[in-house]
């Protein structure tokens, strides 16, 4: 299938994508119009009609020790593919992306320690 060009994502800065971890792998993760695209090792192409739901760990706005947060996507098959280490002035726009592209936020909040 074709991975199609990032339209309706801008990131904090303005960019397509954002920097974040996918295990101990710095890259860049896109969110595509149908799908979530990680560059560079390992390179990781999620489609939406793949994701069971989201879910934000480490998010808390009032605190000023976390800098950064974690995006963890369920999968249909079970398996959660978590990025860390995401700038937290990139939730917003994520976050709203997230919901306009009608993907079920899940709560892993409770389950983060």
């Amino acid at each position: 299938k074709k991975v199609t060009m990032p339209k309706s994502f801008k990131s904090d800065s303005g960019h397509s994508c954002f920097k974040c971890s996918l295990k101990a792998n710095e890259g860049y993760l896109y969110p595509l119009e149908r799908s979530f695209f990680f560059v560079h090792k390992p390179p990781t192409h999620i489609r939406f009609e793949e994701i069971q739901g989201v879910g934000f760990a480490r998010v808390r706005m009032d605190s000023e020790v976390n800098r950064t947060f974690d995006l963890d996507i369920l999968m249909r098959n079970g398996i959660t593919i978590s990025f860390n280490s995401i700038n937290r002035k990139e939730y917003s726009s994520l976050y709203n992306f997230i919901m306009s592209k009608g993907l079920k936020v899940l709560n892993f909040e409770a389950n983060s320690k």
